[in-house]
């Protein structure tokens, strides 16, 4: 994992990271961090750890209070005896480890390993063991196959940085060659220029009429051999850089009015993103009235009408749905999306359209760890965790954590449920059970026809007391018996009811219903 994505995930405002430690590294992720304790703000602090420097080279902890987290930027990779060794010295101290990870990029700074810590008691509490065990073990052995792979990857980088070496020298042998050359032919230069210069000289000795006619061309001729090439006029426009990235879309979508009172929500979202991104491109061609009008209906009346409690988008993606339940309820909203340019761009919308939430750059599943995540090369709204599900060329590690301990670490209780993981839903389920069992939220669910997810949600929400409802705009809403996708692919969404639909809800629906269908297209947008 990148050292960036990793920060991003624990902090996702770069403002709440903090460095612990002087002098601050020269690394990229870490550049304009600053240093914790300063002001009043409880930051997260990032500090780095040297085994050779257990345990007294934890003191610095002893300031982080009970519920806070750190990140630890260690030089041995989650497998090595030391770290069991650190894992003891944070239990001791109170702390948590809620994940280990292999850092791809950080070698330069001795660091190849992270560890995101919680500290969740004073020093001396008891019961953490088996938690941080579980961080950097798999069913309490070493994660050797992991291990083997993050030693890969340093092998190759040391290869590659060698061989990079090698390059450069060549380079700058190759260089002392040129300039030696140059100066060659700068000494051959100012010879042959002070040898027209004689000539022109004695010709207007010898002749002073003549000779300065053939003086004038001497000289000419030496200046015109000597004189540096202007450079070429162009009219090409200029190129864009990488750096500058793909060009964006710019445009602004008409929000609807909610039934009932005004809520004093925005009368439109602006949206600013690449112009790759699937969902914006489905919003400017349909507006939100015809982005998913059946499942954003029932989504906005749970949001009225559910029991107190917070609203969880996993698979967020640019975030539409939880800027849309930010924009219509009180509620806490937390949005759960690992891609991390996602995550960068759901946040910048979040911020100009003043509509707050809680970001989270980790994906949900049943365990805690870190996973493979396979980025589609059709559609960024086909990213997963499900290896194969969409072709893909480029993969990251991401971290994983499940709902359940999510939920115990930060004490936030859903009371409605948005889940859209492309195929891995019952592994995301899977993951909240307890918080399932014990708070019963309502489930908005992806579920794709033929794919993985239907039997075992069947099974699992079935087991649970959930019904299944089908999101496919009939009302009432017809309740199946099994799950099953939409061979069709025109209505992909289940809604997961704890009870049955009462009257209260299914009129809010019907009132949402309206207003996503009187609401207008997108305003013209503006290209750059």
């Amino acid at each position: 994992m990148l050292i960036s994505d990793f920060l991003t995930s624990q902090a996702p405002c770069h403002n709440d990271l903090a460095w612990t430690g002087s002098p601050l590294p020269t690394h990229p992720a870490l550049a304009g961090l600053p240093v914790a304790g300063v002001d009043k703000r409880r930051p997260v602090q990032v500090s780095i750890v040297l085994t050779a420097d257990l345990p007294d080279g934890l003191d610095h902890l002893d300031d982080v209070t009970v519920g806070d987290r750190a990140v630890l930027l260690i030089d041995a990779l989650p497998v090595e005896p030391a770290i069991h060794m650190l894992r003891t010295a944070l239990t001791k101290r109170g702390f948590e480890i809620l994940h280990a990870v292999y850092l791809d990029d950080a070698i330069d700074i001795q660091a190849v390993g992270g560890l995101a810590v919680l500290r969740v008691g004073t020093s001396g509490d008891a019961g953490l063991t088996r938690a941080n065990l579980d961080a950097v073990t798999v069913d309490g052995q070493p994660n050797w196959e992991r291990a083997r792979a993050a030693f890969g990857k340093m092998a190759a980088q040391y290869e590659s940085t060698l061989e990079a070496l090698h390059d450069v020298q060549a380079e700058l042998r190759s260089a002392e060659a040129h300039r030696r050359t140059a100066e060659a032919r700068l000494e051959n230069t100012l010879s042959s220029t002070t040898m027209r210069v004689g000539q022109a000289a004695v010709a207007v000795g010898r002749h002073p009429v003549r000779g300065a006619r053939r003086a004038a061309g001497i000289l000419r001729d030496a200046w015109r051999s000597h004189r540096a090439p202007a450079p070429r006029r162009t009219t090409r426009p200029a190129v864009r850089t990488a750096a500058d990235g793909p060009p964006r879309m710019n445009f602004y979508v008409p929000m609807p009015v909610p039934p009932g009172p005004d809520r004093g929500q925005p009368r439109e979202l602006h949206i600013t993103v690449p112009n790759t991104y699937l969902v914006a491109r489905h919003l400017l061609k349909n507006g939100i009235g015809g982005y998913e009008p059946s499942t954003i209906a029932w989504y906005l009346a749970l949001c009225d009408t559910a029991p107190a409690g917070a609203v969880w988008d996993v698979g967020a993606n640019l975030g539409p749905y939880a800027l849309l339940a930010r924009a219509y309820s009180d509620r806490d909203i937390v949005a759960f999306e690992p891609t991390p340019d996602l995550a960068h761009w759901a946040r910048h919308l979040s911020e100009i359209n003043d509509l707050p939430y809680r970001l989270e750059q980790i994906a949900a599943g049943e365990t805690a760890g870190t996973a493979t995540f396979y980025l589609s090369e059709s559609s960024d709204s086909s990213n997963s965790l499900a290896e194969g599900f969409r072709v893909s060329k480029r993969q990251l590690d991401v971290l994983v954590e499940p709902l359940d301990r999510y939920a115990r670490r930060t004490g936030s209780v859903p009371a409605v449920m948005k889940v859209d993981t492309e195929t891995t839903e019952h592994h995301v389920l899977r993951g909240a059970r307890d918080v399932l069992a014990e708070h019963r939220p309502w489930i908005v669910c992806e579920v794709l026809s033929g794919r993985a997810p239907e039997q075992p949600l069947t099974e699992l929400l079935g087991d649970l007391g959930y019904h299944f409802f089908h999101l496919n705009g009939s009302d009432p809403l017809p309740e199946k018996d099994v799950i099953k996708g939409d061979p069709t692919y025109e209505h992909m969404n289940y809604l997961f009811a704890p009870g049955p639909i009462d009257d209260e809800l299914a009129a809010a629906a019907r009132g949402w219903q309206a207003a996503l269908e009187a609401t207008p297209r997108p305003r013209q947008p503006r290209r750059r």
